[in-house]
């Protein structure tokens, strides 16, 4: 999340676009189900609230609060 925030700027995101990352973790869960051994992580982040937090407008610690994780 913090890399989204702190380092996207050079993307230039429209304020009605978001950025979105995906993130996958391939560490094996369970040896006896080996179907269910990845995991996936998506964050997204509105354009605006990323103009606003460079702006001054929103914290760091709003800007977080406003990252979707699913």
């Amino acid at each position: 999340m913090d890399a989204m925030l702190e380092h996207s700027g050079a993307l230039m995101v429209g304020p009605d676009e978001w950025l979105t990352a995906a993130a996958r973790d391939n560490e094996p869960r369970d040896r006896l189900n080996p179907g269910d051994d990845v995991r996936s992580i998506v964050l997204r982040v509105k354009g605006s609230d990323l103009t606003d937090l460079r702006a001054g407008r929103l914290s760091l610690d709003e800007a977080l609060s406003q990252v979707e994780v699913n």
